[in-house]
């Protein structure tokens, strides 16, 4: 597969206990949870109704608006994880811990072409 990651797969399944949690544990609703996460009430009608890819970023989003980790969403909601949706898990949370560095890559051409050179003799 190489060092650049493409695929993105659905966490949709992890919508209803996400809300389940919420409603029972902290008395939210759907509009609570979303404003909590940080997302607009009609992208969750567009993850349930499949018309938009419930992604890693949107999960950890929601997961975070009910303070919860992936390891205690696991243990609250019974809830299990497939390989790829905790590959792309863990690739999510890196790239947010390296998103300010990666900016500082974008904007400077030198260490772009430098990581551009590691990434190449990576892949051969």
């Amino acid at each position: 597969m190489g060092i650049l990651h493409n695929k993105k797969p659905s966490f949709r399944e992890h919508l209803e206990p996400i809300l389940e949690y919420a409603q029972s544990q902290k008395n939210m609703n759907k509009t609570d949870l979303c404003r909590e996460a940080g997302i607009e009430l009609k992208r969750w009608s567009d993850f349930e109704k499949g018309r938009k890819t419930f992604t890693a970023y949107y999960f950890l989003k929601m997961i975070g608006g009910v303070d919860l980790t992936q390891e205690t969403y696991e243990k609250a909601t019974k809830s299990k994880f497939t390989d790829e949706q905790r590959d792309e898990l863990k690739y999510q949370q890196f790239m947010e811990i390296k998103k300010e560095k990666y900016r500082k890559v974008m904007k400077t051409p030198k260490l772009s072409k430098l990581v551009d050179n590691l990434i190449d003799t990576y892949e051969s």
